[in-house]
């Protein structure tokens, strides 16, 4: 991002707009699931969440500025979107199948989750380096 020009703040921004949408849209998808249906839902996320995600690796690609953050910002907020859709389906699905233990299950569900989240990027880093 810096050799595109941006700043830290920009690139910060761009970031912090993957889980602001993510607040925003979650209580939305979850109000109208089912016009899709669960599984559609989770798909179709999936889906978005891993196009966005290779359309954002390939940003180096972009020459200008603005276009860069531009792209950068509609990306991270189009995979946030594919990605808040597949976790809220995920949780509706997961209640469904345990009703006896759902407390249970969403806990393992968040452990995983954040495990996840701590070994995707070490990994990745490692894979790159």
């Amino acid at each position: 991002a810096e050799s595109k020009g941006a700043s830290a703040t920009e690139y910060g921004l761009v970031f912090g707009s993957f889980e602001f949408m993510a607040f925003i849209s979650s209580p939305i998808l979850g109000r109208y699931i089912h016009f899709l249906g669960v599984k559609t839902t989770l798909n179709l996320g999936m889906m978005v969440a891993a196009i966005s995600a290779m359309c954002f690796g390939l940003l180096d690609l972009v020459e200008t500025h603005d276009t860069f953050i531009t792209l950068s910002f509609i990306l991270r907020m189009t995979e946030s979107l594919g990605s808040t859709a597949a976790l809220v389906s995920a949780f509706s699905i997961t209640a469904a199948a345990f009703p006896q233990s759902v407390a249970t299950t969403f806990a393992t569900l968040e452990v995983f989750y954040g495990l996840g989240y701590i070994v995707g990027p070490t990994l990745g880093g490692l894979l790159f380096s």
